[in-house]
């Protein structure tokens, strides 16, 4: 019982230290950001509950045939306790789940997109709109260094390659499916009027390799297309 147990606060351990959630209501789709997290969860989950074939059915099915083998009537109450229990615990344990893996065709699964991973939603910004400078054309990158503390990193590219040197920091906010971020024009070189091309990024899989924008994770625009900000003249 103590490994099921340790094993399911391990694991709401690793959800509040990567993401800071600390409510069942905000496990939603979270099973599908953290699959080893939660498949590890469910298993224990199913050993609390004593399916069979886990460690957890061989307990209260000892526990059980030695009350009914006991012929004491009292025994027969504690198998309805711990039938009652299973019962009990099936649906606590179920509700994470089924919040974690199966949130509903109605949740919005970027509302989960504020976990700090590796290639989290990376910007990618040309600030001359000249694609013979920078990587790709793209002269900053924000996000390629995992945001900390509500402060992203900017990185300025070095010699037109997958090369990168810190530009300075700005402030992130990420909330449900909304991100915000506040760079100074100062760091990216820019003054009052602007006109800059801009890409997203989110869980590139092969860093430096432009063809990556084509295959993995989620780009916007998609491929070689960019957005395009322009300022009002002042």
């Amino acid at each position: 019982h103590s490994f099921m147990k340790i094993t399911s606060f391990f694991c709401a351990g690793a959800v509040i230290y990567k993401t800071g959630r600390n409510y069942v209501h905000e496990l939603n789709g979270l099973g599908r950001k953290m699959p080893k997290v939660f498949v590890m969860f469910a298993t224990a989950s199913f050993a609390l509950m004593g399916v069979p074939g886990l460690c957890g059915f061989v307990s209260k099915w000892n526990l059980c045939k030695a009350a009914v083998d006991s012929g004491n009537p009292l025994a027969y109450g504690g198998v309805a306790a711990l039938l009652v229990s299973a019962l009990l615990t099936a649906v606590y344990m179920l509700t994470m789940m089924v919040r974690a893996f199966f949130p509903g065709k109605e949740f919005d699964c970027g509302s989960i997109s504020d976990v700090e991973d590796p290639n989290w939603m990376m910007l990618f910004i040309d600030v001359d709109r000249d694609r013979n400078t920078g990587w790709n054309g793209y002269d900053y990158i924000v996000n390629r260094v995992s945001p900390k503390s509500g402060k992203v990193t900017i990185e300025k590219c070095v010699d037109n390659t997958w090369n990168w040197t810190h530009a300075g920091t700005g402030r992130y906010v990420a909330k449900d499916n909304v991100l915000e971020l506040e760079i100074a024009k100062s760091l990216l070189g820019l003054g009052d009027d602007i006109a800059i091309e801009f890409k997203w990024n989110d869980n590139m899989q092969r860093p430096g390799d432009v063809l990556d924008f084509y295959v993995s994770g989620d780009t916007a625009p998609g491929g070689r297309f960019n957005y395009l900000y322009v300022s009002q003249p002042q």
